[in-house]
This record gives structure tokens, sequence and C-alpha cells, in this order.
């Protein structure tokens, strides 16, 4: 799942990114900033839009990170592969 179509699919569920936005406690503009890869969400903002689209949280996780980590995109095949749940010190590390 790319990240433009994690973001469009919550939007349809929760009708506006004003609300998104809201219940995830970010700015709205954050959104266009992660479209255009200014910056990258973190973990847990990616496991909220997930809920948010109702998709499976760690899948979804997987699948992003592999599109907006390039440089370490087989490292997350990988792990979705051996482990579907990331441990916090990879969380932690995205984070920063």
């Amino acid at each position: 799942m790319k990240l433009e179509m994690l973001i469009a699919r919550a939007k349809y569920y929760e009708k506006s990114q004003k609300i998104m936005a809201e219940k995830m406690e970010v700015q709205e503009s954050r959104f266009s900033d992660w479209k255009r890869g200014r910056t990258k969400p973190s973990p847990f903002e990616i496991y909220r839009m997930a809920e948010m689209a109702r998709l499976e949280p760690e899948k979804t996780f997987y699948d992003v990170m592999t599109e907006i980590d390039k440089d370490n995109a087989d490292y997350w095949c990988a792990r979705r592969e051996s482990n579907p749940r990331p441990s916090a010190s990879e969380t932690d590390t995205l984070s920063n």
C-alpha cells in the first residue's frame, strides 16, 4: 500500500482530512508533507491511518515503510515475512 493511497482510504472512511488530523492530533498540512516526501509519518501515525482506513495495521506499516524508506526496502520486506509485528527499537529508530 502506498502512503498516498493509505491517506486517501483513511480520508474516505473518516469523511475529511480535517477529521483525520483532529483524531491524530496533527496539523492538516502534515498529510501534504507526507505525500510530497518532505517528511515521513511516524510508525504510530501509519498505524493510526491504517486503523482509520480499516486495514490491518502491521501489514500496512511494512508496506508503507517499504515505500517511504527505499534505502532499507529489502529489510522491511524481510521483516514483514519473518515477523509481522515491528519491535519497539525499530519504531523508536524511525521516529527520530
